[in-house]
């Protein structure tokens, strides 16, 4: 009899097959096609130029907090999403990660970020959209304007973090600051006057969706090797 109560509680207990596949999958597709879905939309309003108007009163409103001390800092802060700064944090990242033996991990960082900047690349060429000239800039920047390479790579790297650490009781910390890591380079750039809204926008949402895109057929790998235990590659 005891035994019959102990089956019957496990199999009602045990996750259903729907409810697995929600929590699993579903929630990140999803959310990944809503991001994809933003971006489509972006693009297609940009390409018809439908949101010049509003990108340039933005970026006019942002313009008009120019002052000395944050021309000196502003520019020094965007590169945080730059080449160098990037390169830096997954630098750090990658050698804590490596030494832990979190290889999925590591590789869920490194083709996160790295095929998120390939990307990025692709998109500018494609839509070949020219940067704002509406004042004098404080950087100079030469590639295409859409989306956003600094929104796109700094978001990349944030969810990408914000995975890895999401099993951990330092996660919603972890969420705050990659929060704030990512709206600062996304301000930078506009202060900066090298990007629209709509670019930096753009870059956030095909940033954050080719991570989750990478995630889903990373986590499929480590499902995979690691069946039957209660471990994730993330944790």
């Amino acid at each position: 009899m005891n035994v019959e109560l102990k089956n019957q509680y496990q199999s009602e207990s045990k996750p259903s097959f729907l409810s697995t596949v929600v929590s699993k999958i579903g929630i990140g597709f999803v959310v990944f096609f809503l991001l994809m879905g933003l971006f489509a939309k972006l693009a297609e309003e940009m390409h018809e130029g439908d949101t010049l108007g509003v990108d340039q009163t933005i970026l006019y409103s942002v313009h008009s907090l120019h002052g000395t001390l944050l021309d000196q800092i502003v520019p020094l802060i965007t590169n945080l999403g730059g080449a160098v700064g990037v390169i830096g944090i997954i630098g750090i990242a990658s050698a804590a990660l490596a030494t832990k033996r979190k290889y999925l991990a590591l590789l869920q960082m490194l083709v996160g970020v790295g095929g998120a900047v390939l990307l990025n690349m692709l998109v500018k060429g494609f839509f070949a959209r020219q940067r704002p000239d509406l004042w004098e800039r404080l950087v100079t920047e030469t590639s295409y304007s859409f989306p956003s390479g600094h929104s796109m790579a700094s978001a990349a790297l944030a969810l990408s973090v914000v995975l890895i650490t999401w099993n951990t009781r330092f996660r919603w910390w972890v969420v705050a600051a990659a929060s704030l890591y990512v709206v600062t380079i996304g301000f930078t750039r506009l202060y900066l006057g090298v990007h629209y809204p709509t670019d930096v926008l753009a870059g956030w949402s095909l940033g954050a969706a080719w991570v989750l895109f990478v995630a889903w057929i990373i986590g499929g790998i480590s499902r995979r090797n690691k069946r039957g235990k209660n471990e994730d590659y993330l944790s």
